[in-house]
């Protein structure tokens, strides 16, 4: 799946890809690799290695949920991941932040915010979304827009706290009230390109989504979550738990 995912983005890129280590994991033994993650795990046995496999288990209906964060940051890259989400009312995400950023401005990047059966509206999408915020800056909300080429958003206040892009890919299709289908049924390989001029996003191989790079441009940290979105997929249940976020690689290439 790498090399055909390569294949198909190498007219995208200058220079050749050449694998990033610190970046890159396939999971294989029965420990996390603790030189390379810090692991969050808000109760017994939430995260762990088992067959090749990471598992990420959702085991309660509050927003302590386990998530994972890696030790070293990047600047542009390709990053690919085959996963499977829970099929509960917690999201299951792959995600990038700024740590220190720009002065004044966060940034974020979620190559997917997936979510299960149980959040039934959602289970067949892909969402994607680039976030930028201000912290302590100068600048109005509206010339940040300008600037990063965003919308604004109020999330519950009147005033802006969010600018961002969005995207929902349709992964599976969504048919009637009965329908089951859903992002958790089957895993599916999923990827960001991230250059100076552009963040593109992939899912199964097939480009989906690509956004001009106006202000994700200082290095970032790479995220693998879970967590409860109240007011998007609403609260998961003791029904659909404990629930089971699985990750089979994650593969990150830098252009040499």
């Amino acid at each position: 799946r790498s090399l055909l995912s390569l294949l198909l983005l190498a007219p995208l890129v200058s220079g050749s890809l050449k694998l990033y280590p610190e970046l890159s994991d396939d999971f294989n033994g029965s420990v996390l690799n603790a030189s390379k993650w810090a692991a969050h795990s808000y109760g017994n046995n939430t995260v762990f290695v088992q067959n090749g496999t990471l598992h990420m288990i959702a085991s309660n209906t509050q927003h302590e949920l386990p998530w994972m964060q890696a030790y070293a940051n990047i600047l542009y890259g390709y990053f690919e991941i085959r996963a499977k989400p829970g099929c509960s009312a917690a999201a299951s995400d792959f995600w990038f932040y700024s740590p220190g950023n720009l002065p004044g401005i966060y940034t974020e990047i979620d190559v997917y915010e997936l979510t299960g059966k149980e959040s039934r509206d959602y289970s067949h999408f892909v969402p994607m979304h680039i976030h930028i915020e201000q912290h302590q800056s100068n600048k109005t909300w509206q010339a940040l827009a300008k600037e990063c080429g965003c919308t604004l958003k109020p999330w519950g206040s009147k005033k802006p706290t969010d600018c961002q892009t969005v995207k929902y890919h349709t992964l599976v299709p969504y048919g009637n009230k009965t329908n089951t289908s859903a992002t958790c049924d089957v895993f599916h390989t999923y990827a960001l390109n991230w250059t100076p001029q552009n963040a593109s996003f992939y899912v199964d191989n097939k480009l989906v989504w690509t956004q001009v790079n106006h202000c994700l441009h200082t290095p970032m940290r790479m995220i693998i979550s879970r967590q409860v979105m109240l007011n998007w997929f609403g609260k998961p249940t003791q029904k659909w738990l404990p629930d089971d976020y699985q990750v089979d690689y994650i593969h990150t290439y830098r252009v040499t």
